[in-house]
């Protein structure tokens, strides 16, 4: 059972997100803020097998009401205006749950 309320959270906060501040134009400044390639978290959006955006969010800063995100392919790192890196969950219970199989029981003789 997928769980709706992460999904439309998700849809909300992390792709119709909004940022409140651009905090760097700096490249070499990308580790600073955890949005390199090794240190942040990537979120990759498809449509039709084609990437659409690329995006990589960090946690790392002075709070946890905020984080910092980059687009793949461009220099600009923003601060987003809430805390949304727990939304870029990867355990699959958080975004539902498997649906429990009836199952038959063999052993029983009519």
């Amino acid at each position: 059972m997928i769980k709706d309320r992460q999904i439309d959270q998700f849809w909300e906060k992390v792709i119709g997100g909004k940022y409140d501040m651009l905090i760097s134009k700096n490249p070499s400044k990308w580790t600073k803020f955890g949005v390199d390639d090794s240190s942040g978290k990537r979120l990759s959006l498809y449509k039709d097998n084609s990437q659409i955006v690329s995006v990589v969010f960090s946690n790392k800063g002075q709070d946890y009401s905020h984080n910092f995100y980059r687009t793949v392919g461009e220099d600009e790192v923003y601060r987003t205006s809430e805390n949304i890196f727990y939304m870029l969950n990867t355990r699959p219970t958080y975004w539902g749950n498997k649906p429990k199989i009836e199952s038959s029981d063999s052993t029983k003789v009519n």
